[in-house]
């Protein structure tokens, strides 16, 4: 069965969650996940899909859409069940992954870069070691 948008007239029935109602609430948004196909997403038992690529071009982009767009319904379930309040805290924690994780690519890149610049230095050296041995 084909996955079906999320909306927010899918979850309106649910109270939304205000911090003690979390059973509740956390009952009602399931079966909406579980009925639409995207609980496992949110569980993370579905993992997206990594891109394989094939000169430099996803070859695999039809198995990473439907899991995008799942996760998007999802996400669009979650945030129409959650006090304003709630929603905030969400975006308060979501930017500071996000910098963590440009952050982290900035010093991985720099780490490769001097692993680089190693790796050629050395080859430079030991070549010219062989040669005059």
């Amino acid at each position: 069965m084909a996955t079906r948008q999320l909306t927010s007239k899918d979850v309106a029935h649910i109270p939304k969650f205000n911090g003690t109602n979390f059973t509740n609430w956390k009952f009602q948004l399931f079966l909406v996940l579980e009925h639409c196909k995207v609980s496992k997403i949110v569980l993370g038992e579905e993992k997206k899909p990594l891109p394989v690529l094939d000169s430099g071009h996803v070859t695999n982009a039809e198995d990473i859409e439907p899991w995008v767009d799942k996760d998007e319904s999802a996400r669009i379930g979650i945030c129409g069940t959650l006090e304003v309040k709630w929603q905030s805290s969400l975006l308060l924690i979501a930017e500071p992954l996000t910098t963590c994780g440009r952050n982290c690519q900035v010093n991985l890149n720099k780490q490769q870069q001097k692993i680089s610049m190693h790796y050629f230095n050395a080859s430079l050296t030991t070549g010219s070691r062989n040669n005059i041995v």
